[in-house]
């Protein structure tokens, strides 16, 4: 099989209204932090908590409302581990 030749290049602007190549998007802003109601969620409830993408059995630790914790609102203790694995989690 034979291989094709393979071309890249790093367009200026300048370049690229020559080539008539399409401009690319521009970046989107970060969205928003999610606002979620945390009302129903009560310490020593039990649920499923995910730690680096795998979702393990859990118990509610904690539930803080302060804006440091914004982003993981929520500790857990994954049951069968032993404390030090408890994690501050999000919605």
């Amino acid at each position: 099989r034979a291989s094709t030749p393979t071309a890249v290049c790093f367009c200026t602007a300048l370049a690229r209204a020559a080539l008539r190549l399409p401009a690319m998007a521009p970046r989107q802003a970060k969205a928003a932090a999610k606002n979620v109601d945390l009302s129903l969620v009560t310490e020593g409830m039990k649920l499923q908590a995910s730690s680096d993408g795998i979702f393990y059995a859990a118990e509610v630790v904690a539930v803080s409302d302060s804006k440091k914790r914004a982003k993981a609102p929520v500790k857990v203790h994954f049951l069968g581990y032993a404390a030090e694995y408890d994690e501050w989690v999000g919605a």
